[in-house]
């Protein structure tokens, strides 16, 4: 399962602007906060990179208190109410809204004109966007590479100086990869240090006038002699002619810092028969989040109606609405009835984010608006 980094601004302050109702975009004139990639701000404004569902909240400090609401508003025109006509001085407001990359939004106040108090602690901006969690599977049309290193001599007719039983190889014909450091002189011989853990596969073939033979050794202790402990050799020939050519593999597990030697008392002919192979591939690799797709994603889910439409017949407290604005993904199913009302029924656990906003004037009476989950009176919302 793989979480997708989530969006959050948190923008705050101003300068005490005079805000013109309806005209002036509320400016929050530092950012506080501002994590993810998929919202982008600008003093007075915000835009999305990437559409979705986002939870939009303010807060609005003005120095008098009159008659006002927030709204939110994109390139410049108006889309929907924050919250309800107050007369404080201090307005808030939130919605959740599918979002679209390319427009410009902002937040005004509608009603009254008035000028900004300057305090971040209740003037602010909150813009949040929860990301998906997606679970990955490999592409079965895509191949992971798996490292592998090759390094080949050719030519020997030498032993070192010093290390007076290890074969000296001439020439490196080839040399892949980046598993193998190579020491190859007059006094040393040949010695083929591992830099990496994984699989070895050894081929060596020498021609020699001795019936001594060779070995390939591992981490070989005295390089003076080709008798050794068993746990040194690899493997090893034992020729009984005089004049031979004779060939020789291996092939295994090596770990970091492994010392591959050719082990012979006398010095090999020189011949082009005479070479070493060494090929490796590593175990162990790292899959890089690019060889995968997703199998599936959580999609946002979100309904929006508005438009009082009375009460249902028979459930007398449950409201109706008159329109659909948006309906989007699975998660929750909604549904209008004559007789029952409106209701929303949630599809998928999980956490949801619900508001509602109405406008009332019941004869000057108090009237109580409420949001119930699994209500059995259906006819009254105390």
């Amino acid at each position: 399962m793989i979480q997708e980094s989530d969006d959050y601004l948190l923008a705050q302050g101003n300068s005490g602007q005079v805000i013109t109702t309806d005209v002036t975009n509320i400016p929050f004139s530092s950012v506080a906060t501002l994590t993810g990639s998929n919202i982008t701000f600008s003093t007075s404004s915000f835009s999305v990179v990437e559409s979705g569902i986002y939870d939009i909240k303010a807060s609005v400090y003005f120095t008098t208190g009159t008659n006002r609401y927030l709204s939110l508003w994109a390139n410049g025109n108006f889309v929907r109410s924050l919250g309800t006509w107050s007369s404080a001085s201090l307005l808030e407001g939130s919605i959740s809204l599918q979002l679209t990359p390319g427009i410009t939004y902002s937040i005004r106040s509608s009603g009254a004109a008035g000028t900004l108090v300057n305090d971040g602690s209740v003037h602010y901006l909150i813009v949040t966007k929860q990301n998906a969690i997606k679970q990955v599977t490999v592409n079965a049309d895509q191949k992971a590479v798996i490292p592998t290193s090759e390094l080949r001599f050719e030519g020997a007719s030498a032993r070192g100086a010093v290390a007076t039983a290890i074969v000296r190889f001439d020439t490196v014909a080839k040399l892949r990869g980046d598993a193998f450091s190579v020491v190859s002189d007059a006094n040393n011989g040949t010695a083929i240090t591992m830099l990496k853990a994984g699989k070895l596969d050894i081929s060596v073939s020498l021609l020699s006038s001795s019936t001594n033979g060779f070995v390939i050794t591992r981490n070989q202790t005295d390089l003076t002699t080709s008798t050794l402990p068993a746990s040194q050799m690899l493997s090893t020939t034992n020729p009984s002619a005089t004049t031979f050519s004779e060939s020789l593999s291996w092939s295994g597990f090596v770990s970091v810092g492994d010392i591959i030697r050719i082990s012979c008392i006398n010095n090999p002919t020189a011949n082009n028969l005479n070479n070493l192979n060494l090929l490796f591939q590593e175990q162990e690799i790292q899959v890089s989040v690019s060889n995968t797709l997703p199998q599936f994603s959580e999609s946002d889910s979100c309904v929006r109606v508005f438009g009082a439409n009375g009460f249902g017949s028979t459930n007398t407290s449950s409201r109706r609405f008159s329109s659909v604005d948006l309906n989007l993904g699975t998660d929750i199913e909604y549904a209008d009835s004559a007789t029952l009302g409106s209701s929303f029924t949630i599809k998928s656990s999980g956490i949801y984010t619900m508001s509602y906003s109405e406008t009332t004037n019941v004869n000057g009476t108090q009237s109580t608006i409420a949001i119930a989950k699994n209500t059995r009176r259906k006819t009254s919302s105390k």
